[in-house]
């Protein structure tokens, strides 16, 4: 199974070692049926990979590993295709009308699987970053308060002094926030004790 979660072909789940260097092969040419199917969301076939048909430099390395033929259908979430599902054989014409329908179907369920992995993950990265948020906000405020004392200034201009501090010094908001803090209070804040100090 290939995905593509950051621009570049990744294989995230293989049967066979085989399968994978195949998959590789692919991957450093650019090309082949299982980038096809990816790529553009339809059914690959081939046949037999000693004639060299339609991928000539991708098919003679599968022959090299022995082979024969491939089926690859694309994995879509959405209806986007974003992976592929790569059938190899070491047999010609290994994938007839019955064996893509069952690898059709199979590639419809694995495709819910994933999409349902994607939203999870989207929904666990989300949750991150409200938790940092939230950490964070704490850490900004507390350093708001303290440069308002220091300047006797509100704390609109307290956070456009922060802000441009944060900006002129090319750090994070909240690491230079952290920094004020533990100048003043001569302890790290909470999240960033035990060795996340900035």
């Amino acid at each position: 199974m290939t995905i593509q979660p950051n621009g570049r072909p990744l294989t995230v789940a293989c049967s066979d070692p085989v399968a994978a260097q195949v998959d590789e092969v692919q991957y450093e040419l650019d090309d082949g049926p299982c980038l096809h199917a990816m790529r553009d969301g339809h059914m690959v076939r081939i046949e037999d990979t000693a004639e060299k048909a339609r991928w000539p430099e991708f098919e003679e390395q599968a022959a090299s590993h022995g082979i024969r033929s491939c089926l690859a259908l694309p994995l879509s979430t959405d209806g986007k295709p974003v992976g592929a599902l790569n059938l190899y054989a070491r047999e010609a014409s290994a994938f007839g009308t019955a064996e893509a329908r069952r690898a059709e179907n199979f590639a419809h369920n694995a495709s819910g699987a994933l999409s349902l992995a994607i939203r999870l993950a989207s929904h666990a990265a989300l949750i991150e970053q409200l938790r940092s948020s939230l950490a964070s906000r704490g850490v900004i405020d507390q350093a708001l308060g303290i440069i308002m004392a220091e300047s006797k200034i509100d704390a609109q201009r307290a956070f456009a002094v922060l802000s441009r501090a944060s900006n002129n010094r090319r750090m994070k908001l909240r690491d230079l926030a952290a920094e004020i803090v533990t100048r003043v209070s001569g302890q790290a804040p909470a999240e960033y004790a035990g060795g996340a100090q900035p």
